[in-house]
């Protein structure tokens, strides 16, 4: 049973689920509780309201995240969102500190296979590079 503070939900295609970690202790169970041979992780900031973050790089990714990473994603898998409060967001930030994921900046979409991560977008011009995010999407 998962706890309280992970939530489910689905997005615009009703064959891709994301599961939501709002709390950082919960993110390597939930990583190895739905790990596939490989996962899609989106790394972003809180909802602050009017389908805004606090994090403006975020907003502006957000329709290529959704559109070419989401709603690529394989049939029947799981991407995992890890949604990071402000607050939060120092450079003690558990996922900047991981040694998997080693966390720069948001938004970040990453594919891990077999507990590494391969594919990465990270950058601004990252979330432009529709081959790029298809790549994450797909797993190629």
């Amino acid at each position: 049973m998962e706890r309280l503070n992970l939530l489910k939900s689905h997005l615009t295609t009703s064959s891709t689920s994301i599961i939501e970690v709002h709390d950082t202790k919960d993110f390597l169970s939930t990583l190895k509780t739905h790990s596939q041979e490989s996962t899609v992780i989106i790394f972003t900031a809180g909802d602050i309201g009017n389908g805004k973050t606090w994090c403006s790089d975020c907003d502006r990714a957000k329709q290529n995240i959704e559109e070419y990473v989401i709603n690529q994603v394989p049939k029947g898998e799981k991407v995992i969102k890890c949604v990071i409060k402000q607050a939060e967001y120092t450079p003690q930030h558990p996922y900047k500190q991981s040694k998997l994921i080693k966390l720069k900046g948001i938004p970040t979409v990453v594919l891990v296979r077999n507990g590494e991560v391969v594919l990465r977008a990270e950058k601004d011009e990252d979330f432009t590079n529709v081959g790029l995010l298809s790549m994450i999407a797909q797993h190629d």
